[in-house]
């Protein structure tokens, strides 16, 4: 953006407009001044034609319209132009401060250049103010004539006692002015001269001021067109007064034409009065000084009395303490103008500007122009036929009055003031001032010819411009070498400067409006020099709009590139207010890039300049953007930065302070992102933090949490489904929560958050009084309640919790949770957090340093995406983390547990203590528990020995157990304060792994509201499974209809306490079967499984579990169990065997747990019900394939077993028990290590084989050159019923190696040996057979190896099923010496 307002045509017509002198006396510049203006200020807004006009050329008569033609209206004793560079570049400094200052963030747009969005101003005014000053005060050089007076009107007022004597006294000082700096100063000898009388209406006589009108029109030699009467100030002093009255801050609501134009007025009385504080001057005195601007300051000491806008009463380079921006608004300076002048006097005004250029200015040059062109053919300067675009060189045609020249090619005197190349320019320069472009066009065309022969550089470079500019206005392109050659020969031939500018300023405009942007920027760069930084600085900002306003090829980096450069120059020029917003403009760009030392040198610039002038948040804001990057600066700069930061702040709390006129406090705290806040990641929970509480584990999602309060819910009210209107409670919000409803919590509960803090710095950071904001609506208020400046008055409403120090490391991210408790009833918002931010500890008290700050808390909901426009506008729906309601009074469950088992074997069964308290207002009369581990936990009385017992014949009821339940309180109630403790029984899964058990208790009071109907606690905690007991079992059915099923059990503990299990009780809980008395034999073979079958095999058992039979680490027992049918089904009945004497098994809630394990396997069985198919099964007698129908089978073995070991000089005993449930018989079956029934529906399993290998531990041979051969023998076994297939893989590297090694027994162990024999082995075996397979191993120098590294599979038919990698992980070990 940054587009000048005023440009191309309207800026070639107002620095080349018709200027116009007035000299009038001081009773007429005091009729003027009554309305805040002075005479020149007056017609300035009116100097534009208000219709159309024609002119005649001089040729051939052709009409040419003058449309809107302005003028330009100046004092003739105090022009604009001026000849002193010190005060035109202080001027200048002057016009660009106070432009910018008048400048606000309003005017600001943002704009989007590729992946930038550059928030900067809609335009440059102050460049538009450098340039129309420029151009005005430009001193006035003879090359040129379009900057001279072209008319005069001597104004007199009606007041004056001789009018007559003061025109003829004002008309011979005008004579003589044209007599003595004509060439200098106007067009030509014979200018216009009008009179104008000025009339006072409200206080002279207007008949007499329209006789004296009259009388001077009838003078002898004067036309009626050269003497107007000017009628102001319609309007009394009490009626200005009353119009006054109603707002005498702003002034009265009227519309200010003149605005505008008094900054445009060169010295006006409002720059002046801005850089000299608290002077007023009268009209006489700002004359006087503008005259002093004007002839050059020809008293020396004067040349200080205008000051640089930034260098407030001194030129020394040292800023004025006193002085600040604001003091320029507290200067007292008219916001209005024209209180006397009803709008019946400014359409006067206007009415006698557009007669004056009509009837008098108008016919007079058209007069002029027929007769300079009669001269200059007279002279042979130009032909009859000029106009009709026929030149004619005029080389033998020169005049020989100047054969040398008159003056040097670089200067205006070039040639003599009668010579007829000045008096073409003049021409020129009048047909172009008028609008006769065409003309003035081809006779600048034919002078930039002569001028260049001639060697006249200004004169050749002044013809170019104006060129160019005729093309222009012609609407034909401009054409740049001319531009070029233009700005090199004034720079360089002819070494000015300042037209050099000028021409760059206007033809760069040309071709901006062009977009010829390449050509603009060569031309604004081409005038930066190291002599004017106020001008470099203007030029190269000028350069860096023209890259990001470049159509098709913005290039915003060079925009920044050069802005940077632009405002090093505002620096040298001690402009500070550009320099920031320069920097400012090239931060954008460079923020958030890679260019991290770029960015911090922007930073550091404008946090230091920033805190120079005043502007102390923005400072602020800088040393705090530097402060929050990470890594940039060691820790020395970073706490330097601290410093500043600290005192920068302080003082922008100090200016506040005085701000608000006194007041011991601003309106609110400022706000600093230091220490960096996470909002987002915010988590807030609702009621008092339970020491054992994990709620929402990571583990855990909160549907799951869901899920459980709608059973929970669905059993209290007995519906079968859940209403519509339901709503979860909520105890905790976070980032992954569904947060679209708003939360209620109850009074005189706690509500905390947890918030992250992250110290970006590499040094220590220190705070102080850390606690939350918040925003209170009470129940029985109307108005919000804060609580933002004093926390102990906000107390009564709020209590809040107030950290009294809190420190940071360096990079340190820290956790802080801050709470506070609702006292009355109402809405919530939290907004924030305020704190100290300190310099040091609280031990270090010299030179400590404490501000006061806050910093706001925001959250954004989801991103929506339900429909297209929601998409596309990027919209979040609600998050209600940080708000909620506070209600009335509830009852509040504190549920403490003792120490829980982290570890558990598989089956274990432990205890633990579970507290419940009340500490809330209400009693609680119930407690639900829900949970979909209900299988592996169970709550009991305090006492475990009044759990129920389990004994033979027991009816047992399965179906009782459900995933919800109550609990028995004391009294049927809670009541507020008191408390009741249970035992609470946990049993590990029967799979090893780690796992979170989830419980979720819901309470109610019997009078409980409808704003919170229940309340829930959500306990979790986890546990990690070990192995301890493994089952493999085959179920065979007998010839008697029973069933025989063969165990194996192994002890899979893995410590080195090197525990032993035993078996304590057997247990079946059937309909249909119970366990069956009679003989039992036993067989059990370490390393490989052989099972020897026979009908009488439960007499082992009984001797197992009677005498508690141990096995130790990693070994195995087998045992048979035989089943009957029960004749009478009915309920299920357990049939046991225990160690117990009395036959019953006591003390442990094994009843609870066996029933909980039932009921799931009932629900599961009747979720996928089975049908028996007799196809499944073979058997070997006929009289076994009659129409017998299989019987409904479903069961479960209980194992109770105890675990004992020897640590820390005592004797350590564990329990559990495992659950075998089966629900198919069949012939061959099996059953996996994890205690669950799995019958073999394929043969992918990894232990149908088991091998051993034969050989000689150690082997003595001399191995120098040779190797040694080592004969080995591989025993297979078929653990299944059926013949399988096995492969048998011998690597091919010698460097392979075993699941087993000697690492772990300190022993290093080799690996360079070959098989030498087959690679692979294809085996058959039998049924329940075994075979062994002769292979040798070679080894070439000593050591120690491991001989089982080979691979093994097996499948039973190896066209239907894969063949699978079998599980024999044992070491095998040879040393060879």
């Amino acid at each position: 953006m940054s587009v000048n307002e005023v440009r191309g045509v309207d800026l070639i017509t107002q620095v080349f407009s018709p200027k116009v002198a007035v000299l009038s006396t001081s009773e007429a510049e005091q009729l003027a001044q009554k309305n805040n203006l002075s005479l020149v200020q007056l017609l300035r807004p009116f100097a534009q034609m208000r219709t159309d006009a024609v002119l005649r050329d001089p040729y051939n008569n052709t009409v040419h319209e003058v449309r809107n033609l302005k003028l330009r209206f100046e004092c003739m004793d105090n022009p604009e132009a001026m000849s002193d560079a010190v005060a035109v570049n202080q001027l200048l400094n002057a016009v660009v401060y106070e432009t910018l200052t008048k400048q606000t963030n309003a005017s600001k747009v943002t704009s989007k250049y590729g992946n930038y969005h550059l928030h900067m101003h809609s335009s440059a005014p102050w460049f538009e103010a450098f340039r129309t000053h420029f151009t005005r005060t430009l001193p006035i050089s003879e090359h040129e004539f379009s900057r001279h007076f072209v008319a005069c009107l001597i104004v007199v007022s009606s007041s004056e006692p001789d009018v007559k004597l003061q025109f003829k006294m004002l008309e011979k000082k005008f004579l003589e002015n044209v007599s003595e700096l004509g060439p200098k100063k106007w067009f030509m000898s014979e200018i216009l001269c009008c009179r104008v009388l000025i009339h006072d209406v409200a206080e002279g006589d207007e008949k007499a001021a329209s006789e004296l009108m009259q009388e001077l029109k009838n003078e002898i030699g004067r036309g009626p067109h050269l003497s107007y009467l000017l009628s102001i100030n319609s309007r009394r002093g009490f009626e200005v007064q009353e119009l006054t009255k109603s707002n005498k801050k702003y002034g009265p609501k009227m519309v200010d034409p003149w605005k505008r134009f008094l900054y445009e007025s060169v010295g006006s009385s409002s720059t002046m009065r801005k850089h000299h504080k608290g002077s007023r001057r009268s009209s006489n005195q700002q004359d006087n000084l503008e005259a002093k601007l004007a002839n050059g300051n020809s008293d020396g000491n004067e040349t200080g009395s205008i000051e640089h806008p930034l260098q407030r009463t001194r030129l020394n380079g040292s800023l004025d303490p006193d002085s600040s921006p604001d003091d320029f608004s507290a200067l007292e300076e008219p916001s209005y103008h024209g209180l006397y002048l009803t709008s019946a006097d400014q359409e006067m005004i206007r009415s006698f500007v557009d007669d004056f250029i009509r009837r008098a200015l108008l016919p007079h040059y058209e007069k002029k122009i027929r007769e300079l062109y009669d001269q200059l053919v007279a002279k042979k300067a130009i032909t009859k036929s000029f106009f009709s675009a026929t030149k004619k060189w005029l080389a033998a045609g020169k005049s020989a009055a100047y054969p040398l020249h008159f003056g040097s090619a670089e200067s205006a005197n070039f040639y003599p003031p009668e010579a007829s190349e000045v008096q073409l320019r003049k021409l020129g320069d009048l047909a172009f001032l008028f609008q006769m472009y065409d003309i003035a066009y081809n006779i600048y065309y034919q002078c930039k010819g002569d001028f260049s022969g001639d060697g006249a550089h200004l004169f050749h470079a002044g013809s170019l411009e104006m060129t160019v500019f005729c093309q222009f206005l012609l609407g034909k392109s401009p054409t740049t070498s001319y531009i070029d050659t233009a700005i090199s020969t004034y720079l360089y031939q002819c070494r000015n400067y300042n037209y050099a500018l000028r021409c760059s300023l206007l033809c760069s405009d040309i071709l901006l409006c062009k977009s010829v942007y390449s050509e603009a920027l060569n031309n604004f760069l081409k005038l930066t020099t190291e002599d004017s930084d106020l001008k470099s600085a203007l030029l190269l900002e000028q350069i860096a709009f023209c890259y990001i306003n470049a159509r098709g090829f913005a290039k915003p980096r060079k925009f920044a590139f050069y802005m940077i450069l632009a405002g090093y120059r505002y620096n040298k020029a001690d402009q500070k207010h550009h320099l920031l917003r320069t920097y400012d403009l090239a931060h954008q760009v460079f923020q958030n890039s890679s260019w991290t030392y770029a960015e911090d040198n922007i930073l550091v610039t404008i946090a230091k300049n920033a805190h120079i002038v005043g502007k102390l948040e923005a400072s602020t804001q800088a040393y705090l953007s530097l402060l929050n990057t990470k890594t940039r600066h060691s820790s020395t700069q970073q706490v330097n930065f601290f410093q500043d930061f600290i005192n920068c702040f302080k003082d922008y709390i100090d200016s506040s302070r005085l701000k608000s006129k006194g007041d011991t406090k601003p309106t609110s705290l400022p706000e600093v992102c230091l220490p960096l806040i996470n909002s987002q990641a915010v988590v807030v929970t609702y009621g008092a933090l339970q020491r054992d509480n994990n709620i929402d584990a990571p583990n855990i999602k909160s549907s799951h949490w869901v899920e459980l309060e709608k059973a929970a819910t669905m059993f209290v009210t007995g519906a079968k489904q859940i209403p519509i209107t339901w709503k979860p409670s909520i105890q905790m919000l976070s980032q992954t929560t569904d947060n679209k409803v708003k939360p209620r919590t109850a009074r005189n509960e706690p509500v905390t958050l947890k918030l992250q803090f992250e110290n970006p710095m590499k040094f220590h950071l220190y705070l102080e009084n850390i606690h939350l904001l918040w925003r209170l609506k009470a129940s029985d208020k109307d108005c919000w309640v804060e609580n933002e400046w004093d926390v102990l008055e906000g107390s009564k409403y709020i209590k809040t919790e107030v950290i009294r120090e809190l420190s940071f490391d360096n990079l340190e991210i820290k956790s802080v949770s801050l709470s506070l408790v609702p006292c009355v009833e109402g809405d919530v918002h939290i907004v924030g957090v305020a704190y100290n931010v300190c310099s040091g500890s609280l031990e270090t008290s010299f030179n400590r340093k404490i501000v006061r700050v806050k910093q706001n808390l925001e959250v954004v909901g989801p991103k929506l995406n339900n429909s297209l426009s929601d998409r596309l506008a990027n919209a979040t729906g609600p998050d209600f983390r940080l708000q909620f309601s506070a209600v009335s009074q509830q009852p509040l469950l504190e549920i403490q547990f003792s120490p829980l088992p982290t570890e558990l074997l598989s089956g274990e069964i432990q205890t633990a203590r579970v507290t419940f308290h009340n500490r809330g207002q209400l009693p609680i009369t119930s407690i639900l528990v829900s949970s979909k581990d209900v299988k592996y936990f169970a709550f009991g009385a305090a006492d475990p020995n009044t759990f129920g017992n389990i004994a033979n014949g027991h009816s047992f009821t399965p179906s009782s157990v459900r995933e919800v339940f109550a609990l028995d309180l004391p009294n049927g109630a809670l009541l507020p304060g008191q408390g009741a403790t249970m035992s609470f029984w946990v049993r590990g899964m029967d799979i090893p792994g780690l796992y979170s058990i989830s419980i979720l208790f819901l309470y109610k009071n019997a009078n409980s509201d409808q704003s919170m109907p229940h309340r829930i606690v959500k306990k979790s905690f986890e546990i990690e499974i070990r192995n301890s007991l493994a089952l493999n079992c085959i179920k065979n059915r007998n010839f008697d209809q029973s069933v025989q099923m063969i165990f194996s059990m192994s002890n899979t503990l893995e410590s080195q306490m090197r525990p032993t299990l035993g078996l304590t009780s057997l247990v079946c809980v059937s309909k249909n079967w119970r366990l069956k008395s009679s003989a039992a034999t036993r067989s059990s073979e370490t390393g490989i499984l052989s099972v020897e079958s026979s009908k009488h095999c439960s007499d082992y058992v009984i001797d197992c579990v009677m005498n508690n039979c141990k096995i130790c680490e990693q070994e195995q027992m087998h045992f048979a169990v035989t089943l009957e049918r029960i004749t009478e089904p009915g309920d299920y009945v357990t049939s046991m065997i225990s160690s117990d004497t009395s036959g019953d098994v006591k003390c442990h809630p094994f009843s609870e747990f066996l029933a909980r394990n039932t009921t799931m396997f009932v629900e599961k069985k009747q979720a996928h019900p089975q049908t028996f198919d007799s196809k499944q099964y073979s058997m070997s007698f006929e009289s076994a394939q009659s129409s017998y129908v299989e019987p409904a089978v479903d069961l479960t073995i209980v194992f109770v077993w105890n675990l004992s070991f020897f640590s820390a000089d005592r004797n350590v005993v564990a329990f559990g028990q495992h659950h075998f449930s089966v629900d198919e018989i069949d012939y061959e079956s099996s059953v996996s290590p994890i205690p669950e029934v799995a019958l073999i529906q394929n043969s992918n399993l990894p232990y149908l084989v088991r091998y051993e290998i034969k050989y000689d531990s150690t082997c003595t041979h001399k191995i120098q050159n040779s190797f040694v051969r080592v004969p080995v023998k591989i025993r297979f076994h078929n653990c299944s019923e059926k013949p399988i297939e096995v492969k048998l893989f011998l690597p091919e590297s010698p460097t392979a190696q075993s699941v087993f090694t000697l690492e772990r027994l300190g022993v290093r162990e080799s690996f360079s040996f070959w098989w030498v024999c087959k690679s692979i082995w294809v085996l058959s075996l039998p049924a329940l057979a075994s075979l062994e397979v002769d292979l040798q191993a070679c080894f070439f120098k000593p050591g120690t190896y491991n001989l089982n590294n080979v691979t093994v599979l097996a499948s039973f038919n190896p066209s239907i099923y894969k063949f699978v990698e079998q599980d024999c992980r044992f070491a095998a070990f040879i040393t060879i010496n």
